[in-house]
């Protein structure tokens, strides 16, 4: 059997087709399974983020919580002692520095979950966080001591915290531990 140029050529072409048929459909395929799982990986990337947002409020949080326990009488659990508290000079002074660092553990709270994020998902794990941080503020913006502490600070924060803040906060010295005291 005698191989002609024109044959061998046809041969070439036709496992040429063949190649480029397969081989496109393969390509393809291949193509699909990278860009899912570059978009899985993303995710992934997305939701870890989530969490270390968590993990470092809930750290700071927990070092506000570990003060406290050292010093229950300045009364910094989410519900106020039930009675009044009398509380000496430098204990005043102690509980407006707890005050400060729960401030701050606010703050914190509201920077990383008012953060701009692009992927819905988590966004929507932001927002159900803030909910709680936002339940647990207003819980102090209920004790005068606080109230007091918030307006003598407020200036050292974030702006767009100090308005949602104020947005909360009864009107300045209308509510004061001293007018408290005295009722």
């Amino acid at each position: 059997m005698k191989l002609t140029f024109d044959k061998v050529h046809k041969w070439a072409e036709l496992a040429s087709f063949l190649a480029l048929i397969l081989g496109v459909p393969f390509g393809l395929l291949d193509l699909h399974n990278h860009a899912i799982e570059a978009e899985e990986n993303t995710k992934k990337e997305r939701v870890e983020a989530a969490e270390k947002v968590y993990q470092m409020v809930d750290e700071r949080f927990h070092e506000f919580v570990k003060i406290c326990m050292d010093h229950p009488r300045l009364d910094c659990y989410s519900v106020p002692r039930a009675g009044s508290l009398k509380l000496s000079d430098d204990e005043k002074i102690q509980q407006k520095m707890l005050y400060a660092e729960l401030t701050d553990v606010f703050e914190v709270a509201y920077v990383q979950y008012h953060k701009e994020e692009s992927n819905p998902e988590i966004t929507k794990i932001y927002k159900e966080q803030w909910a709680g941080w936002d339940a647990y503020i207003r819980k102090f913006f209920s004790r005068p001591a606080y109230v007091d502490t918030w307006y003598d600070i407020r200036d050292e924060y974030d702006g767009l915290f100090v308005g949602y803040l104020n947005g909360m906060a009864p009107p300045q010295k209308k509510l004061t531990a001293a007018n408290q005291a005295s009722r």
